[in-house]
């Protein structure tokens, strides 16, 4: 798979990827992988241990440049990249998902998303822990931010399942799902639907932030807890006869959880219109009188 690098005329020949030659047993099985999305481990802790890591914190200053990767057809990414022994697994806003050699920076297979990735991957040496091994394979785990939910086959690239967790049409996955035995949570938060407020043609704010409980073999949803238990409330009609609803609870972060029990914690945001709107002419009226002085 190839693409555009951002700024490059789009009629123009597309810059091809660095594709690893050699696929034959690329991927460690046994690997371990470092760590899973800004937060590391599931306590959060940001940190990846020396010995892990084979770097001491008097060696950092000696790091250099290896290589670098540009990615197609992308202004940013927002994806924390997850190592797993070689290799490495990094999502991407072309909703690209490459599997690359972390040694060399080479590509080993490519997997397209139907839209942007922004959470890390999660990785697991299997598919689920009841499935025959067999049948099983190393797998990833990830949401993009149409708010489907992938499982990949780690050393192929090849889909296992995908599900969509959500239809409204402004949620999205932003966070990193969470893995444990053989579930899996993902946070769903919206597009800023206070955005498209501003149009009287649109029916806001009805989106209500969850969380979403799958399993992990088949993708199927286990069951969903909304962030806001009832659906929105009507407070007004806009000139065009559409409805407008007051605030929305998002879970936007990743999910955590305790050790000893399945306990998630998860951030809500609360954002409530008619506060904002408020502060927003305050601080308006503010800067006019300023400047009028």
């Amino acid at each position: 798979m190839s693409g555009t690098l951002p700024g490059r005329n789009p009629e123009e020949s597309p810059i091809p990827l660095l594709m690893c030659q050699s696929k034959l047993s690329w991927f460690d099985r046994d690997a371990v992988p470092v760590g899973t999305g800004w937060g590391i481990d599931s306590a959060n802790t940001r940190s990846i241990p020396a010995k892990q890591a084979n770097l001491a914190a008097i060696d950092v200053h000696q790091l250099t440049l290896r290589w670098s990767f540009a990615f197609p057809d992308a202004i940013d990414v927002r994806s924390q990249p997850t190592i797993v022994g070689d290799a490495l697994f990094v999502g991407s806003q072309a909703g690209i998902v490459y599997a690359m050699d972390a040694r060399s920076g080479c590509v080993y297979w490519t997997f397209q998303a139907a839209a942007e990735i922004r959470g890390a991957v999660v990785y697991r040496k299997t598919l689920s822990e009841t499935v025959s091994k067999s049948l099983d394979s190393p797998t990833i785990f990830f949401g993009d931010v149409f708010a489907n939910v992938y499982a990949i086959n780690a050393e192929t690239g090849i889909l296992l399942w995908s599900t969509r967790v959500d239809d409204h049409p402004a949620a999205r996955i932003a966070g990193t799902p969470l893995l444990t035995k053989d579930r899996i949570y993902v946070p769903l938060g919206s597009w800023g639907e206070e955005i498209a407020a501003a149009s009287e043609n649109y029916a806001c704010c009805t989106f209500r932030g969850s969380i979403v409980a799958l399993d992990r073999t088949a993708g199927n949803v286990v069951w969903k807890r909304y962030t806001i238990p009832t659906p929105a409330v009507e407070q007004y009609k806009t000139s065009a006869g559409n409805p407008h609803f007051v605030h929305r609870v998002q879970a936007f972060g990743a999910v955590l959880h305790t050790m000893k029990s399945v306990v998630l914690f998860i951030s809500l945001p609360v954002i409530i219109f008619q506060i904002r709107a408020m502060l927003t002419v305050m601080l308006s009226s503010r800067s006019m009188q300023c400047r009028a002085k």
